[in-house]
C-alpha cells in the first residue's frame, strides 16, 4: 500500500502538507539546538503557517489515525485535497 499524502488550505493559502508515512512533525517554529522534530507513529507534515499550529496540534493529540486527523481538519472548515 503506497502512502498517501494531502494539502491543507485555509483559503488560496497552503498551511500544511500531510502523508500517511510514519515520521517527523515539523513547525515553523526552530527547535532548540539538539532537539529532534516530534514523530507520529501514524503520519508526517510539514505546517507552513505558524498561526495554524496550535489547533493542529490540538488535532494530532485527539487523534488516532490520519484519517480522523484529516477528517477533523475538514470539519474545522479547511480544504483537504488529496494528491
Amino acid at each position: 500500500m503506497s502512502d498517501r499524502h494531502w494539502d491543507v488550505y485555509d483559503g488560496e493559502r497552503r498551511v500544511l502538507t500531510v502523508s500517511s508515512a510514519p515520521g517527523a512533525i515539523v513547525s515553523t517554529a526552530h527547535l532548540p539546538a539538539g532537539q529532534p522534530a516530534r514523530q507520529c507513529a501514524f503520519m508526517s507534515a510539514t505546517s507552513h503557517s505558524p498561526d495554524h499550529e496550535h489547533r493542529f496540534n490540538q488535532v494530532l493529540e485527539a487523534s488516532r489515525t490520519v484519517d480522523e486527523f484529516v477528517d477533523t481538519l475538514k470539519a474545522d472548515g479547511l480544504a483537504v485535497a488529496e494528491r
